[in-house]
């Protein structure tokens, strides 16, 4: 068996439709992909195996050398400690090359996705070295990816956190246009996440308050999962809040009779001056400030479609009634999941909109139309005119600061720049909204039998969801009885079962399951803490002479307290990691590691850090248990 087949034969296991690709020399598919125009039109340069100076196994081709000429290893074990120093979940690697540079990843301990762009690239580099173990070790993945879109297709599916990214020169060089996409994607993926860790620095805490606050309406209200299907067949009208939506609503009385109104929160005024209610009204935000949006706002025939952690006023004002999702955050997740009170889950793309896209699929709604979503500035506004950012605006306007200086301002927030607009002209986008008009390209190739369609003519293009008029929805035949009927039905069946059930025992016990949990991993990083703290003490007043015949009694008695105590922290870390709270415990803090710092030099260093991240721990411990008893009487 040739080195390429015992490769295949070990990456069949675990991907075996990557294997098939690769065993067929002349294979040419959509991801399997043929060179750019920098490499020869008709093949990829040969690649040359030759022996490198330290002897291990190197390769060049005319474009360059794929690794080191003299120590292709001790190459890849720099790049690999370099470049994870920050404790990050995940190496990013371009180019397989020979496999060094994952190797070297998994012996730090983290896991590796491969990005290749040509299957016959990889499939040469694959028959240079044998490396069964490698291709078997499931921390491994490797994608053949045509662009940066199918890469943060990859990247969504593996939700990985931090990652770092490393290119091989060579790959650079032959796919320069692909890797110019990659990085993109790459930067993308990671303005995602720095976003995601600094919003949650800001209001972590609020999402756990605002959750045990409201934590009762998991017992009271049914989750939209009992809605599911219940509008299929029927077309949905979504409104965000974005400047076109004030050319729809002088026709939102007609468009009502034809499609079901899915609202955001932010659009619920500009509806409610033309004297509609939407059949359904779509809150998630948990923020105070987003609350305001519905200050002064009746929606009493409307259906609120929420999320536990939101603003306990908004979960407090009159509907017709109430459905939450799963929760988006650890702690509604562990009382959801425990209480058996399973809501249903709905997308979230960071927009309010993305949420409200992703609930008229589960309604089974088959033709989604969606009005307000610019994800830009046309004409230099930011919202619809009745608005509470736009109102706002103008309330504090003044003859030397006039409101468009504000909304100028807004549009400055979030890295702005000209992109294309559904009518073919330059609009004023920003990084930010960017990334929601991501999530509707990735999420709507994921579901191509529901065609979205967007009414915003100046609003951004977004791939995967054409533009069409407002006069294409005039011809819709009216439908209102049957979708009154549709919801209706649905409400009354799910409000009747909630009724008859016993969902307030159930979540009384995973309330207190939790809290006793908690107590548990309190007592646990206390213990590390202490534990840590004395074999730093210890480390550092312990002679380390090398011959255990040598070395005095008190020295070996210290050596053995050494070893039992690492031993003890060992058993900690195990009962830490099997608690299904510690996720709630460590949900104010997912940048943890990288706050430690780098790798640790030594042994006391470690430790060190180690008594750290338990003392995070046991804080946030003692923080989420005390919010907890200010309101156990609540629910239990």
């Amino acid at each position: 068996m040739s080195v390429l087949e015992s490769n295949l034969a070990a990456l069949r296991g675990r991907a075996p439709e990557l294997a098939a690709c690769l065993a067929d020399s002349l294979v040419e598919t959509e991801t399997c992909q043929p060179p750019e125009r920098s490499a020869p039109s008709t093949a990829l340069p040969a690649l040359q195996l030759l022996p490198s100076r330290s002897g291990g196994l190197t390769a060049r081709c005319s474009a360059g050398w794929l690794h080191s000429r003299y120590d292709p290893e001790a190459e890849a074990r720099r790049v690999a400690q370099e470049a994870l120093q920050a404790g990050q979940d995940l190496m990013v690697c371009l180019g397989f090359g020979l496999g060094y540079l994952p190797e070297a990843c998994l012996a730090e301990g983290t896991k590796v996705l491969v990005i290749e762009h040509n299957a016959l690239w990889l499939r040469s580099c694959l028959a240079a070295r044998p490396l069964p173990q490698l291709l078997q070790d499931s921390r491994l993945a490797i994608a053949l990816c045509p662009d940066g879109d199918a890469l943060l297709s990859v990247l969504h599916e593996l939700q990985p956190g931090r990652i770092a990214v490393s290119e091989n020169p060579l790959f650079a060089v032959l796919f320069p246009e692909t890797t110019l996409s990659y990085r993109n994607a790459l930067q993308q993926y990671q303005n995602k996440e720095r976003i995601n860790v600094n919003t949650l620095k800001r209001f972590g805490r609020l999402w756990v308050r605002n959750t045990i606050r409201n934590a009762g309406y998991f017992a009271d209200t049914p989750g939209v999962a009992s809605l599911e299907g219940c509008c299929n067949g029927l077309p949905a009208l979504i409104l965000a809040a974005g400047p076109s939506l004030d050319e729809i609503l002088p026709h939102i009385a007609k468009l009502r009779e034809s499609c079901v109104i899915i609202a955001v929160d932010t659009a619920l005024r500009s509806l409610l001056r033309f004297g509609i209610e939407p059949d359904f009204l779509i809150v998630v935000d948990p923020q105070l400030y987003n609350s305001w949006h519905l200050q002064f706002c009746t929606a009493g025939s409307s259906i609120l479609i929420s999320e536990a952690a939101v603003w306990p006023a908004v979960l407090r004002a009159a509907y017709r009634g109430i459905y939450l999702c799963s929760s988006m955050y650890p702690l509604g997740k562990v009382l959801e999941e425990r209480s058996g009170l399973y809501k249903g889950k709905l997308g979230a793309g960071g927009s309010v909109a993305t949420t409200a896209w992703d609930f008229a699929r589960l309604l089974g709604c088959t033709t989604l139309y969606m009005a307000g979503l610019d994800l830009s500035f046309p004409g230099g506004r930011t919202h619809a005119q009745a608005s509470l950012f736009e109102q706002k605006a103008l309330n504090a306007g003044q003859r030397l600061k006039p409101a468009a200086s504000a909304l100028f301002q807004a549009a400055l927030g979030g890295q702005p720049y000209r992109d294309t607009a559904n009518d073919g002209s330059s609009v004023i986008t920003d990084k930010r909204l960017s990334l929601y008009a991501w999530w509707y390209t990735r999420t709507l190739a994921k579901y191509p039998e529901l065609p979205t369609w967007n009414l915003s003519g100046r609003g951004l293009a977004i791939a995967g969801m054409p533009a069409c008029t407002l006069e294409s929805l005039f011809s819709l035949k009216s439908r209102r009885p049957q979708i009154d009927q549709a919801i209706t039905q649905a409400h009354d069946t799910a409000y009747a079962q909630l009724r008859s059930s016993t969902d307030g025992e159930r979540f009384e016990s995973a309330y207190r399951s939790l809290l006793n949990e908690l107590s548990e991993i309190e007592g646990l990083a206390a213990e590390a803490v202490q534990l840590s703290t004395k074999l730093v003490n210890l480390i550092d007043t312990t002679p380390a002479t090398t011959p255990a015949t040598t070395r005095p009694a008190a020295a070996l008695a210290a050596q053995q307290t050494i070893q039992q105590q690492l031993e003890r922290l060992d058993a900690i870390d195990r009962e830490v990691l099997q608690s299904k709270a510690k996720d709630v415990a460590g949900f104010l803090y997912p940048d943890l590691a990288e706050q430690v710092g780098a790798r640790s030099q030594s042994l006391a260093e470690s430790i060190q850090k180690t008594a750290d991240i338990y003392r995070t721990i046991h804080d946030s411990a003692v923080w989420h248990k005390k919010i907890m008893e200010e309101h156990v009487h609540n629910y239990c």
